[in-house]
């Protein structure tokens, strides 16, 4: 049994750097990826596969905020005549535009779509400071009021746990914590024609 765990903790400790989630991990944290083989697998591996799922996200998002940039461009009278889906394209800048209130051929048109849409938002506007204006003030300030008090409750403790946390007992406790953790959890070793055998024992 105990040569079983012993072998187990050896390949454990030891990851190709040809595996993806050293490849995964390594792209994450780059040469904070080594260090010990607990940290490694409880919480570098699955922290760098959220990222990548993030990354994947967040460009979704981007791609969606192209879009919504471009369709405000055109409510305000210009016209995108660059690459939709091209992200390297960029929509900020003006020469991916036509002029104020002209089409891609050259031709103007008369009214921009905002002009369209300016009689019914005004009246909508109007609608709402009128029926409205005293709920939306009473929730706007009910807002403010409890964001005040989370920040400073957050605050509070964060301030209250760091005192602590500076306390000799809890610097003793932290101390042995850290003896035990560099006995208990063996150092990650990368093994791979790109690192050779890396041994590194830093958390």
């Amino acid at each position: 049994m105990l040569a079983m765990i012993t072998k187990l903790k050896y390949r454990l400790g030891h990851v190709s750097d040809k595996s993806w989630h050293w490849k995964v991990t390594e792209f994450v944290y780059g040469r904070r990826a080594q260090g010990k083989a607990c940290t490694y697998y409880w919480f570098k591996v699955p922290t760098s596969v959220i990222a990548y799922a993030a990354l994947a996200a967040v460009a979704s998002v981007l791609q969606g905020v192209r879009i919504l940039y471009i369709v405000v461009a055109w409510i305000f009278g210009y016209r995108f005549i660059g690459k939709l889906f091209d992200l390297d394209d960029e929509i900020t800048c003006q020469r991916n535009f036509t002029d104020y209130k002209e089409r891609p051929d050259g031709t103007r048109f008369r009214f921009a779509p905002w002009e369209y849409l300016l009689l019914p938002l005004s009246v909508w506007v109007l609608g709402t400071l009128i029926f409205e204006y005293f709920d939306m003030t009473v929730k706007i300030i009910a807002w403010l009021v409890a964001t005040s008090v989370v920040f400073s409750v957050a605050t509070l403790t964060l301030f209250i746990l760091s005192a602590v946390w500076q306390h000799p007992p809890f610097v003793r406790a932290r101390a042995r914590a850290v003896s035990a953790w560099n006995r208990a959890c063996l150092p990650l070793v990368v093994e791979g024609a790109n690192h050779g055998t890396v041994e590194d024992d830093t958390d």
